[in-house]
């Protein structure tokens, strides 16, 4: 038994593109858009756009003819939108797609417009020559803005509570730190950001060298980790992994990774130690560790290995299913005996991760073994009460924690 097959949003980047793609949406007596317009002045979102693109294949970008990057002039990406160019292919099931504009089929095109403002598309013949093609599609689109109708500035999106809901100081220094560090903000857990004043200082500390966390978002998703770092960063975080952890990200393969930081040892533990941190960061990670586990080696640490974890669950769940064959004494000792073996399995990552149901059930049906140890019994009804009322309520506490979990 595993955890539900999707999560929900837990960074200011899946913020992001959950609030994007619910534009995608047919209003009360309308059709449903043919595009969502994202329109950028400053092109404050620039930053993004590596990371974005290999997270939106319905991203299409307004600039110079480039399909292979998905952007193109607007006479290029309105006739993607109208269809009457290459159809756009949906990604197979293994996630790939054709290079190009292919996109799943079912996903309504995003428009980033950097350089341009909402209010340029609707300038009437003032309307910058760039973008005249995309006009029409302000009736048949949709746009990504606030609900005052401005367009969504960086600030503004990951302040606002329709947004991430981050408490973000107002000065210059620190809305152009924000700037600055806004690929490494899109990625932290927004719950670490939430309940404290950002300032400068704390958007300045995100750019500091860290190539534990680096490592882990290039474990997560290599190509994406890549595509964020110029040249010189990708070679001082290479540099760093090397000299610190005999590792070079540009030479081994990523299950090598995997692989020692499942064993944990020397200075992968400490490696190990920020992924138990913020495991929901790095939802690739558990993938890789699935592929990773060495074949042959006999001394693991259960607690790396999600696939171990699985069989854990699977030896309760048969375990429990066996218990109606059972007195209840019987029955009782079985689940004692389990939640002995196995009740420390809810300290580990993947009971965060929702991947240890029967893990988490097993602590109050150990209350219930133990409860239920305990006969009520009385002369009178009153005596009878009264024993339910000091102790024995706690097995129907205990049962009714069971049937919810």
């Amino acid at each position: 038994m595993t955890g539900p097959a999707t999560a929900s949003p837990r960074t200011p980047l899946d913020l992001l593109i959950a609030d994007l793609r619910g534009r995608d949406a047919a209003s009360d007596g309308q059709t449903r858009p043919s595009a969502i317009l994202w329109p950028d002045g400053n092109r404050e979102w620039e930053r993004l756009l590596p990371v974005l693109r290999n997270r939106l294949p319905e991203l299409l970008t307004l600039g110079g003819y480039a399909p292979d990057a998905r952007t193109g002039p607007a006479i290029w990406l309105r006739c993607v939108v109208d269809g009457t160019i290459e159809p756009l292919a949906p990604r197979d099931a293994g996630g790939s797609s054709e290079a190009g504009t292919s996109r799943p089929a079912a996903r309504v095109p995003i428009l980033y417009l950097p350089g341009f403002e909402r209010g340029d598309l609707r300038a009437g013949e003032a309307c910058p020559e760039a973008v005249r093609p995309l006009v029409e599609l302000l009736y048949r689109g949709v746009p990504w803005n606030h609900p005052n109708g401005k367009d969504w500035t960086v600030a503004a999106f990951l302040g606002s509570p329709r947004g991430v809901g981050l408490d973000i100081a107002g000065d210059r220094a620190t809305l152009d730190a924000l700037r600055g560090a806004l690929a490494e903000v899109a990625v932290q857990p927004a719950a670490q950001l939430r309940g404290r004043r950002l300032d400068a200082a704390d958007f300045s500390e995100m750019l500091s060298a860290d190539y534990q966390r680096d490592l882990l978002r290039w474990m997560d998703n290599p190509e994406a980790l890549r595509a964020r770092l110029d040249e010189d960063e990708w070679t001082a975080f290479r540099r760093q992994c090397d000299d610190k952890l005999d590792f070079d990200p540009g030479k081994e393969a990523d299950v090598a990774a995997g692989a020692q930081l499942g064993k944990g040892r020397g200075r992968w533990a400490v490696v190990w130690d920020r992924y138990a941190e913020a495991p929901e960061a790095y939802p690739g990670v558990e993938e890789l560790l699935r592929r990773s586990r060495p074949a042959g080696e006999l001394a693991f640490d259960r607690e790396r290995w999600p696939d171990l974890n699985d069989e854990d669950e699977a030896e309760v769940r048969d375990s429990l299913s066996a218990l109606p064959e059972h007195p209840v004494e019987e029955a009782g000792d079985a689940v004692l005996a389990l939640e002995a073996a196995h009740g420390h399995r809810r300290d580990w990552v993947w009971a965060r991760l929702g991947h240890s149901p029967l893990a988490m059930v097993l602590q109050p049906l150990a209350g219930l073994a133990d409860a239920a140890r305990s006969a009520i019994g009385g002369v009178a009804p009153d005596d009878i009460a009264a024993a339910y009322a000091d102790t024995g309520w706690q097995a129907d506490a205990y049962a009714r924690a069971a049937l919810a979990q």
